[in-house]
């Protein structure tokens, strides 16, 4: 059976961290996204930094993972009502 692989972004935040640390102690592959690189390097856990907004490496991004966990807010939505019109 092949091994899992897991998109998590916003993996240098708080419950990102964390959620991509218990994914990888469980033996799935993690590639955790987010602009900003994470205060302390996990094991098993490849970094990419890189924002939201590019459209077709993303598109890429997504296909080649078999489970995506989404948290954080991107940069795009500076305020709650940013997030409410979208």
């Amino acid at each position: 059976m092949a091994i899992e692989t897991v998109l998590v972004t916003g993996s240098s935040g708080f419950i990102g961290y964390a959620v991509a640390r218990a994914l990888a102690e469980t033996g799935r592959q993690v590639v955790g996204l987010d602009p900003v690189s994470p205060a302390q390097e996990l094991s098993g856990v490849t970094t990419v930094q890189e924002e939201l907004g590019d459209v077709r490496r993303m598109s890429k991004l997504l296909r080649a993972h078999n489970g995506i966990v989404m948290y954080g807010r991107p940069r795009c939505c500076k305020g709650k009502s940013d997030l409410k019109r979208r």
